[in-house]
């Protein structure tokens, strides 16, 4: 075999491999870009991205809701020191109330099991899907309003405190109002925990 034959054989074999990574790594991308939840693989095909059906645009409505909440959330978070796994907290604001890290915990958890019901009502028969299809709408426009309810509750929680913390302390009755504001939130989010029976 001349030495122009090897040449071109081993360029050939690196643009092969050069494509095959690069597919690889596209395949994985739209997987992440595929998820509700971002540490979560989703059942839903990649397609759903795109795709202008029924479950893809539930699909996609869950996406933006979890969206929606896990970026509110985050920001109020204690986060990761890197290399030595301990816990610190955010500089810009002060930690999330663990009650609404829990309902967001909780919001999450609903959002991934809705996303996996949505992939078998889409595999289920045209007669049963219309169905399946209507209860999930109902669902996720749920998960909506209490995600936006969530984003509004932190958002009060944290100006609350950076107004108390401006005027040096909290009015006692001040906080007892604001605890029992949250609480009634709460317990209005509090069937958001676990899926609705009879689903």
């Amino acid at each position: 075999m001349s030495d122009l034959a090897v040449f071109v054989l081993v360029a050939w074999l690196m643009a092969a491999v050069a494509t095959s990574v690069g597919c690889v790594a596209v395949v994985r991308a739209l997987g992440r870009a595929n998820r509700v939840v971002p540490d979560r693989p989703s059942p839903a095909p990649i397609s759903w991205l795109w795709s202008w059906r029924s479950g893809p645009r539930l699909h996609r409505r869950l996406q933006r809701a979890l969206h929606v909440a896990t970026t509110v959330v985050a920001s109020y978070r204690p986060s990761r020191r890197r290399g030595d796994g301990r816990r610190r907290r955010p500089m810009a604001a002060p930690l999330l109330p663990s009650q609404m890290a829990e309902v967001a915990d909780a919001l999450v958890a609903r959002a991934a099991a809705l996303d996996g019901r949505l992939v078998v009502a889409a595999r289920a028969p045209a007669h049963w899907r219309i169905a399946l299809y209507a209860d999930l709408r109902a669902e996720i426009a749920e998960l909506e309003a209490a995600v936006i309810r969530l984003g509004r509750l932190i958002t009060t929680w944290q100006a609350h405190l950076r107004t108390a913390s401006a005027a040096g302390a909290l009015p006692p009755l001040s906080v007892h109002d604001r605890l029992a504001a949250m609480e009634a939130a709460l317990a209005d989010l509090a069937p958001l925990q676990g899926p609705t029976p009879g689903h």
